[in-house]
């Protein structure tokens, strides 16, 4: 009668309760009726900001958890300001958002496994049950497919300490570069070159590969605040610029990346994340980057 009812629910005894000669959640749940391990109400509602809730995560070691999607850059911003290990569930969107891209920037938070399928199963109240598109709900299982998670945590994995091997090289005619960032465009990750020195511009799927010890990232188009006050090798067009290429591309921002197609009509890409090589990786593979060197000077600075 009180299912809707917030609990903590403490685990200290788990063995094969049901007898069935394996141990799992249902072994777990007998323990519950049992009472063998501990099961309490909460006062409130269980809302993950609340004062009870809040002392239960400063227990906890590491926060493993599928917190409301809605609430994403919210739960981090706790997890982070309780300075608290984790390993939970996002969309892939989130990437995209300000506060969450920033942490991964820093390498305060990255991509755990998962992200390649993006597969995640949920299960949901019949009572809530509501049309879902084909192949999304399957009514025999009670089971909804979501296509757009993964895993989102803190704590070191081999993962990210694995370089992205890259066998492309750079020419200038295979690499265009944006008309309003000093910077090349590179649609494909596996087409990011191996011997370039400078700016790359590259799909944010490149957040599941990254390795901070082979790249830096920069920044991120769209972030207008981020372009017109921090972006060393960001031009904008002139207002007369712009609004010309407004008139042939509706999608036009100055902040946007965007190549010059033909006729001067201004292609806007997917999102774009910017990075670079960094430094000691480049002073690690002089193979790759001794003869290309020159040909890649730095962007000039924001004064120049």
């Amino acid at each position: 009668e009180n299912k809707n009812k917030p609990y903590k629910a403490v685990v200290t005894t788990v063995y094969d309760k049901t007898g069935d000669g394996s141990v799992d959640m249902f072994d777990v749940a007998e323990l519950f009726k049992s009472r063998e391990n501990e099961l309490t109400e909460l006062e409130g509602d269980g809302d993950f900001r609340s004062p009870e809730c809040l002392a239960l995560m400063d227990e906890a070691d590491i926060v493993v958890t599928n917190p409301p999607f809605s609430l994403f850059r919210e739960y981090v911003a706790v997890l982070m300001k309780h300075h608290k290990q984790f390993i939970i569930i996002g969309s892939l969107n989130a990437i995209t958002y300000k506060d969450i891209f920033s942490l991964m920037q820093k390498n305060q938070m990255w991509l755990g496994y998962g992200f390649a399928k993006g597969d995640a199963y949920f299960t949901i109240p019949q009572e809530n049950v509501r049309e879902f598109a084909n192949g999304v709900y399957d009514p025999e299982t009670g089971l909804v497919h979501f296509r757009n998670c993964t895993w989102y945590t803190n704590l070191d994995i081999k993962k990210r300490h694995e370089s992205l091997i890259l066998v492309k090289r750079y020419t200038n005619d295979k690499y265009p570069k944006y008309d309003n960032y000093n910077s090349i465009e590179v649609g494909k990750l596996s087409e990011i070159p191996c011997d370039y020195t400078g700016i790359m511009g590259v799909p944010i799927t490149f957040m599941e590969k990254y390795c901070a010890e082979q790249f830096v990232i920069l920044g991120r188009r769209g972030d207008l605040e981020w372009a017109q006050n921090e972006c060393t090798f960001f031009t904008p067009p002139s207002e007369e610029v712009h609004r010309k290429y407004n008139t042939m591309n509706k999608t036009s921002r100055v902040q946007n990346t965007y190549i010059l197609a033909e006729k001067g009509i201004p292609q806007i890409t997917y999102g774009r994340i910017f990075i670079r090589y960094t430094d000691e990786w480049i002073a690690t593979h002089p193979d790759d980057f001794t003869a290309s060197r020159n040909k890649h000077p730095e962007p000039p600075s924001k004064a120049q």
